[in-house]
C-alpha cells in the first residue's frame, strides 16, 4: 500500500485555527498506538475519519505521494506555523518509521515551524537518531506517550519533546512521577487553537503536554490512559 499525503493550505480544523495542516493515510499508523482500530482514536471516532477526509486520503482518493508534498511545504512562507499528521502519523508502514522520508519533511520545513506528533515505537537507535535530527532541525516531533510513566520512559530518551494523555485533568497531578512538570493543553483548557498557543511546536520544550480523554472514544481513552 501507498502512502498518500494530503495538504490543506488553510484547513477547516477549529482546533488548529485554520493552519496548513497535512493529513497522512492510515497505514502509516503504527498497531503499537492503544488508540488504534476502536481504541478510542479521536480521527476515527468523529466525522472528520468516519467517511469524512481521513477515510478519503487513505483510500488514495485525496492527496497524493511525498514528493508532491514537500514542495508544497517547501513553498510556505517562512515561520509559517504548521501541523503535519492531523490525522496519520510520520511516514512508514505500521510500526516501522520511514527514516529518509521523515528526513525529506524536516528538510521541506526549513526555516518553518512543522510540528508533528508520534506513536511510532522507535524501537531502534537509528529511529530515535532520526526524530532526534528532525527536532534539531526545527520539525518538532512529539512523542506520544499513553500514560504517565510511558511519558517518563519517552522523554528518558531525549529525542524530542512529549505530550501524554490523561484520564481528565481533575485528576491530574502537577507533575510525571519522575519530576516533570504538566501542562494542560490550553485548547481544551482555555479554547486556545494551536495557531495560538504553539507549544507543541518548541523542539526544546521539557515540559510535558497533557490532553485529557475527548472525543466519541472518550471513555475508551480514558480507561487506557489511567493505566
Amino acid at each position: 500500500m501507498s502512502t498518500f499525503y494530503h495538504f490543506s493550505r488553510i484547513t477547516v480544523n477549529d482546533r488548529l485555527g485554520n493552519i496548513p495542516a497535512v493529513t497522512t493515510s492510515s497505514d502509516t499508523c503504527p498497531s503499537a498506538c492503544p488508540f488504534k482500530n476502536g481504541g478510542g482514536c479521536y480521527a476515527e471516532y468523529n466525522p472528520f475519519g468516519i467517511g469524512g477526509h481521513w477515510r478519503r486520503v487513505s483510500a488514495g482518493l485525496r492527496g497524493g505521494a511525498l514528493d508532491e508534498l514537500l514542495p508544497q511545504v517547501a513553498a510556505l512562507p517562512v515561520d509559517t506555523l504548521w501541523r503535519y499528521g492531523q490525522a496519520g502519523d510520520l511516514p512508514g508502514e505500521d510500526n516501522a518509521l520511514d527514516r529518509k522520508s521523515l528526513a525529506l519533511i524536516a528538510k521541506a520545513n526549513n526555516g518553518k515551524r512543522g510540528f508533528a506528533y508520534t506513536h511510532k515505537p522507535l524501537s531502534s537507535k537509528r529511529d530515535k537518531l532520526a526524530i532526534k535530527k528532525a527536532n534539531d532541525s526545527g520539525f518538532t516531533v512529539n512523542l506520544s506517550a499513553d500514560n504517565l510513566t510511558m511519558a517518563d520512559k519517552k522523554a528518558n530518551w531525549q529525542v524530542g519533546p512529549v505530550v501524554v494523555v490523561v484520564p481528565d485533568f481533575e485528576t491530574m497531578p502537577k507533575y510525571t512521577p519522575e519530576g516533570r512538570k504538566l501542562v494542560p493543553c490550553p485548547k481544551q483548557t482555555h479554547k486556545i487553537p494551536c495557531r495560538d498557543c504553539q507549544l507543541c511546536a518548541i523542539p526544546g520544550r521539557k515540559s510535558i503536554i497533557a490532553f485529557a480523554a475527548h472525543g466519541n472514544g472518550k471513555g475508551k481513552v480514558a480507561a487506557i490512559a489511567a493505566q
